[in-house]
């Protein structure tokens, strides 16, 4: 699954929660941005892939919130240990504890 981008826009009067690159498709609309806003990042934690991206009424992108940090979130890290790694670990944990070592 690639990342993508989601992202809370003014439209018709209310707030749109709109994945990038889904043109065709309808989007979510809310009445208030704090709502869009919930939305957009419950479908980021839900994916656990992308960020979200607020825009201004005129369309432009929010930088800063209201406490002066970047607006942006950046999308889920992945451990640097690979699958195998972890899987040895666990495996190495689990026999020491059947065996009592």
């Amino acid at each position: 699954m690639s990342a993508k981008t989601t992202h809370v826009i003014p439209q018709n009067g209310g707030w749109a929660v709109k994945k990038e690159g889904s043109a065709n498709r309808s989007s979510s609309m809310y009445s208030t941005q704090k709502e869009a806003i919930e939305a957009a990042r419950e479908i980021v934690q839900r994916t656990a892939a992308g960020q979200v991206v607020i825009h201004h009424l005129d369309g432009s992108i929010r930088t800063r919130d209201k406490h002066g940090l970047p607006e942006v979130q950046q999308p889920p890290r992945k451990s640097k240990l690979g699958s195998k790694a972890i899987e040895r670990a666990v495996s190495t944990v689990i026999r020491e504890r059947l065996l009592g070592e």
